[in-house]
């Protein structure tokens, strides 16, 4: 049957995908850049949008939510794939709200009461069919391919903005865009670079290799000596794996070191990142931002007598605070990295921010409770401590929602029966011996204060 042959190709097609991922984020793989994952992953996208089985809107949303779990649980460190099911799922939004007779913009810019009561489009409003959504939704898909194939050039056509005759630059290791970015300024103009090699894995030497066969004057330098050369650098010029929802960077190890010193010098810290790199994730999200690797280009395995006493480990990614950032530089132009939530907002719908299903994804262990944008704060049932002496306190405006990751909500004792918690009989009296002291001390500066 045709319809079973198609069905079975998708399949194996989103398999092979799978691992390539896998292989990629094990090292067993060839190593791919972020834009060609970012376009494999887009492709894939549209051929199962063409493909599944889907008759309104909400159902494709719901097979694209499913295969974009698949993926970006393949990898989590590449943030690239997650971005690309998110832009998918806005572009079903639009073309859904298009068909419609309304717009997608103006369903954002409701007012607050509209938005906390109704949360905009509904899923039940995503049940209606309309016979030309699957062509619209691949007609966009295509255009975002292709504009994905051109985010390197766009970036690479504003470098005459940034870099000025006889300046030098600095960079570390190697990233296409800023090689890109490099490259097209030296036709019109004579520079220096400076590279750091970025140890352990040394890719600023092939940066170095492939500038000055461009005819650029290029000196490799060791990760040890960014600070002293800082002093005479004009402007330091990096790429990135990840622009984060703070408008911090998720870069190559020793990125951080080289923006602090920039930092220390008042050197201009700017940043090429195409659109497909900014993510809306914290860097407070261990799960997805942390990656280690083999530490053998750090220690060998013929130091059998060292590996035997001591634990190494060998991190690829460094964050990077985004009051280190002067400037991003994206294929639409640049921006300052308090811009960042508003591009973020422009790419990504806010219910798509989290893939992850809310009725059966589950943390082990500490089972966080995640908010945005604040920091990872525990959930209730881990106030409990194991072994420890309870008492039960009648909390009835408190309940927690059936989504773990989602902040508690508080609710009337009218509409809902009451909750109850479990907290250490010692938390308890701890809490208030300190409100007794914090009285006393209040007493005293009361008495204290006509003597002043």
């Amino acid at each position: 049957m045709p319809g079973a042959d198609k069905e079975t190709d998708l399949s194996e097609r989103i398999e092979a995908f799978l691992a390539e991922l896998k292989r990629g984020g094990s090292g067993a793989g060839p190593l791919r850049g972020a834009g060609e994952t970012a376009r494999e992953t887009t492709a894939l996208l549209r051929r199962i949008t063409a493909q599944a089985r889907w008759s309104s809107a909400g159902d494709l949303m719901e097979i694209i939510r499913k295969e974009g779990r698949r993926m970006t649980a393949a990898q989590p460190s590449e943030t690239t794939v997650g971005n690309m099911v998110r832009r998918v799922l806005k572009i079903i939004r639009e073309e859904y709200a298009r068909s419609r007779g309304s717009s997608e913009e103006a369903d954002q810019q409701d007012s607050l009461h509209k938005l906390l009561t109704s949360g905009g489009l509904s899923d039940d409003n995503f049940r209606q069919h309309f016979p030309s959504l699957k062509a619209n939704v691949i007609e966009a898909i295509n255009e975002l391919l292709t504009e994905l194939e051109g985010t390197t050039d766009n970036i690479a056509m504003q470098a005459l903005e940034h870099i000025h005759s006889n300046e030098v630059i600095m960079t570390i290791g190697r990233s296409r865009t800023v090689e890109a970015f490099l490259k097209d300024a030296a036709r019109k103009r004579k520079f220096h670079v400076i590279v750091a090699e970025c140890a352990p894995f040394c890719q600023g030497h092939e940066m170095a290799t492939s500038l000055s066969k461009a005819d650029i004057e290029t000196t490799v330098i060791a990760d040890a000596a960014i600070f002293a050369v800082m002093s005479r650098v004009n402007k330091v010029i990096i790429g990135t794996q990840t622009v984060l929802a703070n408008g911090g960077l998720r870069a190559v190890n020793g990125t951080h070191t080289l923006a602090l010193a920039a930092k220390h010098h008042s050197t201009p810290l700017i940043v090429c990142a195409p659109m497909f790199k900014l993510s809306p994730q914290f860097p407070n999200e261990e799960d997805t931002f942390h990656k280690f690797v083999s530490p053998h280009e750090v220690l060998p395995f013929t130091e059998g007598e060292i590996l035997s006493k001591v634990n190494v480990h060998c991190p690829v990614f460094d964050y990077v605070p985004p009051e280190l950032i002067t400037l991003f530089i994206s294929n639409i132009g640049g921006n300052a990295p308090s811009y960042i939530y508003r591009l973020i907002s422009e790419l990504y719908h806010p219910e798509d921010h989290d893939l992850r299903d809310p009725t059966t994804d589950r943390h082990g262990g500490f089972g966080l409770l995640r908010f945005r944008p604040g920091p990872v704060h525990p959930s209730l049932d881990d106030l409990v401590v194991p072994g420890s002496p309870r008492s039960t306190i009648s909390m009835p405006n408190l309940v927690r929602t059936p989504d773990r990751h989602s902040p508690l909500q508080l609710r009337t004792p009218e509409l809902k029966r009451s909750a109850s918690l479990s907290l250490p009989v010692a938390w308890i009296t701890g809490a208030r011996h300190c409100t007794r002291r914090m009285l006393l001390l209040f007493l005293v500066i009361l008495n204290l204060t006509p003597m002043f």
